[in-house]
């Protein structure tokens, strides 16, 4: 994940009031993978985003797409997680245009 989108996703989950360890908790994961997150060592699944999101009260598309950041780094996903997070973001983007 590009710098960027990895401070984005930190940012979100301060403004909702949640510490690495709560958020750890709410996601049922090692609060080590949120550090992983929020650094870019790793990206998050299809799964977590839609998890986050919803913890978050926030799209995916907001929650991946900041203000300043238009692009997706989709390189280190397989096919079928592309076309997945494609179809997504297609998906959100129509909701947004209403």
């Amino acid at each position: 994940m590009t710098k960027k989108i990895t401070n984005h996703i930190k940012e979100a989950r301060k403004s909702a009031g949640y510490s690495k360890e709560e958020l750890s908790q709410k996601l049922k994961v090692n609060v080590a993978l949120i550090d992983l997150w929020e650094s870019g060592v790793c990206s998050l699944s299809i799964k977590n985003v839609i998890q986050l999101s919803d913890i978050l009260k926030m799209s995916c598309h907001k929650l991946l797409i900041s203000d300043t950041e238009n692009l997706l780094n989709l390189e280190n996903l397989s096919t079928e997680q592309r076309t997945t997070v494609i179809k997504l973001y297609r998906s959100l983007k129509k909701e947004g245009s209403h």
